[in-house]
């Protein structure tokens, strides 16, 4: 896994792992659900026909879930709180 230093939410000189991008395989997959409002649901198929009008390949809704999971890894954890309160 790779080593990142996240400068929120850890001690000073602290090293928190994200997890690395690995090959797919059937093994790797395992189904999760959440429980998501309808505004919510509007939203991620909103988003899935928006990027699927500037992708090269048909996207689905897990293909754009995983997308934000990883742009997720990449923010500050203030902006993720920001948005989920925007969300409400």
């Amino acid at each position: 896994m790779a080593k990142t230093k996240l400068n929120l939410d850890t001690q000073p000189g602290t090293v928190e792992e994200i997890p690395s991008q690995s090959i797919n395989s059937e093994k790797e997959l395992r189904p999760k659900s959440y429980k998501l409002r309808g505004v919510d649901i509007d939203r991620l198929k909103w988003i899935v026909k928006e990027v699927n009008k500037v992708s090269k390949f048909k996207m689905r809704e897990t293909d754009v879930i995983k997308g934000l999971i990883f742009l997720g890894t990449k923010m500050k954890k203030e902006k993720i709180i920001q948005a989920y309160k925007d969300a409400l």
